[in-house]
């Protein structure tokens, strides 16, 4: 049977109302006389006490008299049922709220799902406009917590898209994304990869990046025995390096720095390291320009040895203070 509309509803109600000859004569204790009898089968706040069949709860929901409040402290919380669709459907077709609920404690809204698969949602907003604009499902709050999500054994908070953001986090005082552990062997925030390529990322920081621990990268041990870290090498400077290798020509050779790599660094000031990779005197690094420098042999030497060499600059587009002193932010306790 298909589910009537909001229309239907109310002509259903009227009809109901015309046809009923038991009215109600005498208000509740806590309600002031009423001289608009009512049908029976009606309360003084105007919830419908039984919804015919098929009809679900939505009755209940837009029936309100004139100037009147449904209340859960004189009339009792509504339940309303529904087999075949939603037990409660509210629309509208302005710019406002299709449903507000104002609470005093605990949950506003609360939903419960019963069902056992893994795509059934205890709560789900869906964009179904012809642009896609919107937010599925937003949570504010002044001083607490926007959205909250938990799970004992699946996923707390899951956001997905096509083309947008899966979720986006945003704290104007406090954490935008907030991840903790519990249990060992797991990431207190995980980003998957799931197209390798080189210009997407797992995670990716907008800004700096900082940790209390060391940084890593996790690779799978070739015995099979699981995986090593490989610790990041850390400096009182924001540098960045590149190497190479040449090889000397008559006991000299002139090195251009890779373009790419002069673009990310002060060209004005860096340092050079050179390793002779054969018989030699001896090297030396001289005429460094913002485009390469000179390697050439000690004491006069004319061999043809191959060497490596190491390029360390600074960093160009950061302001990074040597051992810059700061304050890290505070890490909430567990509850």
């Amino acid at each position: 049977m298909a589910m009537p509309t909001i229309e239907e509803l109310l002509a259903r109600i009227e009809r109901l109302e015309a046809r009923s000859s038991a009215v109600v004569t005498s208000p509740a204790a806590d309600e002031p006389a009423d001289s608009h009898p009512r049908p029976a089968g009606m309360t003084r706040r105007g919830m419908v006490t039984a919804a015919a069949a098929g009809t679900a709860g939505i009755v209940g929901a837009v029936l309100l008299e004139s100037g009147g409040a449904a209340s859960a402290v004189t009339a009792g919380p509504a339940s309303f049922t529904s087999s075949s669709g939603p037990a409660v459907k509210a629309t509208n077709t302005g710019k406002g709220n299709a449903i507000l609920a104002t609470g005093q404690s605990g949950p506003v809204i609360l939903a419960n799902q019963n069902g056992t698969g893994l795509r059934d949602y205890a709560v789900s907003g869906v964009i179904t406009n012809g642009s896609g604009a919107g937010t599925g499902v937003q949570g504010t709050a002044s001083k607490g917590t926007g959205v909250a999500g938990s799970s004992f054994t699946g996923i707390g908070v899951h956001g997905s898209s096509s083309e947008g953001d899966g979720v986006v986090g945003s704290s104007v005082s406090r954490y935008g994304v907030y991840g903790l552990t519990m249990v060992e062997d797991y990431a207190g925030v995980l980003g998957s990869q799931q197209n390798a390529t080189t210009d997407n990322w797992a995670i990716y920081g907008d800004g700096n990046i900082g940790a209390s621990g060391t940084k890593s990268a996790v690779v799978p041990a070739a015995d099979g025995g699981g995986h090593v870290t490989l610790y990041c090498v850390e400096s009182p400077e924001c540098w960045f390096e590149d190497f190479g290798a040449a090889r000397l020509g008559g006991g000299t050779a002139t090195v251009q720095i890779d373009p790419g790599f002069a673009q990310t660094v002060h060209t004005a000031e860096y340092h050079v390291f050179v390793q002779a990779e054969g018989e030699c005197r001896g090297l030396s690094v001289r005429d460094k320009t913002a485009t390469g420098f000179v390697v050439r042999e000690l004491a006069g030497g004319t061999s043809n040895t191959p060497f490596a060499y190491r390029i360390v600059a600074r960093r160009k587009d950061v302001t990074a203070p040597r051992l810059n002193r700061v304050t890290p932010p505070k890490v909430r306790a567990v509850r």
